[in-house]
């Protein structure tokens, strides 16, 4: 009988450390991103980048710590930041793939890449197309793509891309005005109006 206990016990007590080691792994990974967020936030970003780094292989959440690295990497001027983003691009989660278009489009933006700015920041309007950041940005790409075109002169080939691109984007930017007359007129954006003394 003692040994039918001892051999449970020693059953149970495999059977729980199974259990645990998984679950120690989450907790460290828990752990390292949140001690990764906190470097970041008091702007030690060595220390935030080697928390991400140490559990980039065993993150069930690669393209979150992707977009993560990402930002870090900006922060620290360095060029790795474009690559990190476009892994973290790949993600199903939209939260961060909206994140991860809107930095790319601001980066080929400040690369002075407005084309590929402009691409971006649309992408990334289709899947949050209430988000003003974005609508603001891809106006100022828009912007810049039509004073570069106003004033080069090119082929009749050139001209006619630019005509499809203005009339693709006025529709656009036609389409983003509606939307935002819609809400307005649906009373989602309806200002608050206080009716009592305003002095």
């Amino acid at each position: 009988m003692a040994k039918y206990i001892r051999a449970s016990f020693k059953f149970i007590i495999l059977f729980s450390l199974i259990c645990i080691f998984p679950s120690c792994q989450i907790a460290k990974e828990s752990y390292m991103m949140t001690r990764g967020y906190l470097a970041f936030t008091r702007g030690d970003y060595q220390d935030a980048l080697l928390s991400y780094l140490d559990i980039e292989n065993i993150t069930s959440d690669y393209h979150m710590l992707s977009y993560n690295i990402g930002v870090i990497y900006q922060a620290l001027d360095q060029e790795k930041s474009l690559k990190k983003w476009l892994e973290a691009e790949k993600s199903d989660n939209a939260a961060i793939k909206v994140s991860a278009l809107y930095n790319i489009g601001l980066y080929y933006y400040n690369s002075g890449k407005y084309q590929e700015a402009y691409t971006y920041f649309l992408q990334a309007l289709k899947i949050s197309p209430a988000d003003m950041d974005i609508k603001i940005n891809l106006e100022l790409a828009y912007q810049r793509l039509i004073a570069i075109s106003g004033t080069t002169s090119s082929a009749d080939v050139e001209n006619k891309k630019q005509k499809t691109r203005r009339s693709e984007n006025s529709y656009i930017l036609q389409y983003l005005k509606k939307k935002e007359q819609d809400r307005w007129k649906s009373g989602e954006l309806t200002p608050d109006v206080n009716t009592s003394n305003d002095w």
